[in-house]
Formats: C-alpha cells, sequence, structure tokens
C-alpha cells in the first residue's frame, strides 16, 4: 500500500500538495523499518535488501541535483521520495550495526550528535518556520518577499531555535519522567 502510494497517488491528484504526509504514504518507510527489526529472525534476506538498496543513495543524489538544475519530468518526485526512502532505508539498517573508519568518526561528531538529540523537533518544527521568518521580516524589512537563498537560511535558523526550546523546555523534561514509571516484562497482553 505504501509504494503505491508512493506511485500512484501523485499521479491521481496532481499539483496536490502534502500527500506525502498522508499516512498511507507512508507505509513504505514504515514497512522498511519494520523489516530491519525482523533481522534477528531473517538475517540473511535482510543483508540483502541493505546490500541493494544502498544503490539509491546515489539515485536520490543524481534525481534531487536534477530537480534543483531544473530538470522535470512526470514521475521525477515520485523517483526522488522512493529513492530517499531506500537509502535511508540503508542508511538506518547500516548505523543500527555502527559505523567504524572515518564515517563512523563523523557520525558521532558533536553537532551531528546534537542534531540528533532534537531532530524530532526539527521534522515537527519545520513545517512551521515560515510563521517567524515572514514575522521577522515583515517587522524589519516590510516585506516578506525574499529569495529562496534568503529564506532557506532563515527557516534553518527559526527551526533550530524551535527544535532547541521544544528538546529544552518539552522533550528533555518529559524524558526524565521515564525514571518514575516502572517498567516490567513479565507483562503479557491482556493481563492487567
Amino acid at each position: 500500500m505504501g509504494l503505491l502510494s508512493n506511485l500512484c497517488l501523485p499521479w491521481l491528484f496532481p499539483g496536490t500538495k502534502l500527500l506525502n504526509v498522508l499516512p498511507n504514504s507512508n507505509f513504505l518507510a514504515l514497512g522498511l523499518g519494520g523489516l530491519l527489526a525482523m533481522r534477528p529472525v531473517s538475517p540473511t534476506l535482510i543483508r540483502r535488501l541493505l546490500a541493494w538498496s544502498v544503490f539509491a543513495l546515489p539515485i536520490f543524489v543524481i534525481v534531487a541535483a536534477a530537480m534543483v538544475a531544473g530538470v522535470r519530468f512526470r514521475g521525477i518526485g515520485q523517483l526522488r521520495s522512493l529513492s530517499m526512502i531506500v537509502g535511508f532505508f540503508w542508511l538506518i539498517g547500516r548505523a543500527s550495526v555502527g559505523f567504524t573508519g572515518w564515517v563512523g568518526r563523523v557520525l558521532t561528531l558533536p553537532i551531528l550528535v546534537f542534531l540528533g538529540r532534537i531532530s524530532y523537533g526539527i521534522y515537527i518544527l519545520h513545517n512551521f518556520s515560515d510563521w517567524p521568518v515572514n514575522l521577522v521580516c515583515q517587522r524589519v524589512f516590510g516585506t516578506t518577499d525574499l529569495t529562496l537563498f534568503q529564506r532557506i537560511p532563515l527557516k534553518t535558523i527559526a527551526t533550530l531555535v524551535g527544535a532547541n526550546l521544544s528538546w529544552f523546555c518539552l522533550e528533555r523534561p518529559l524524558s526524565r519522567l521515564k525514571s518514575r514509571i516502572p517498567y516490567r516484562r513479565d507483562i503479557t497482553p491482556g493481563t492487567h
């Protein structure tokens, strides 16, 4: 269903925004995550899938670069989306067993660890970053008409500030409450 949603919905409803945030459009990513959870049960299958999925990363880079350069054809958005999902399947699968060498050193850089910590806030708040950017630009410059190269850094700053506030004021305090909630592995569903 996820694959069909990613491929067919944009063709059936061209020009419709935010189709990719519908739950069914994310079933493919969720399903691939479920496959990674099956690694202990089917290690050979998952190893083969991960080996093939590495090819999605260069496809994603090429398609994304082509789109930035203005190349358009029917289905290019779906190709970018699918290659990104499969590429992240490889990246998460590989990261779950640990990267070594220079890749491991890069991924453990403090800035990347910090961005990983606030990544949920980034994911949620980037959709709303236009509001503070427009508000500040209207008040300071008297306009909200910005070029893409002006808007992207401002939206990035607004998103990072919001994600930081979310982490320190909401997520971290809530996470600390977990230690007050007992966790028992011996509870089976339906017996409480």
